[in-house]
């Protein structure tokens, strides 16, 4: 995780990234990010929140 600026629109604006590590390096292509002000990091923990307890609760099996 990381707090930094992103350009979007020609404009610097401040965001929460999330960054994957692949073998130990953090990975060259883009990670998502939230921009400060939003609930939109808010709502994706929510939504993931929800996959995993049906996971949890055996709602959904993978194949």
């Amino acid at each position: 995780m990381s707090i930094g600026e992103e350009a979007w629109g020609g404009d610097q604006h401040p965001v929460l990234k999330v960054q994957m590590v692949y073998e130990g390096e953090i990975a060259g292509r883009r990670s998502p990010s939230y921009p400060f002000g939003s609930d939109d990091f808010q709502r994706v923990m929510t939504a993931a929140n929800k996959l995993l307890a049906k996971i949890d609760d055996s709602e959904i099996e993978f194949i």
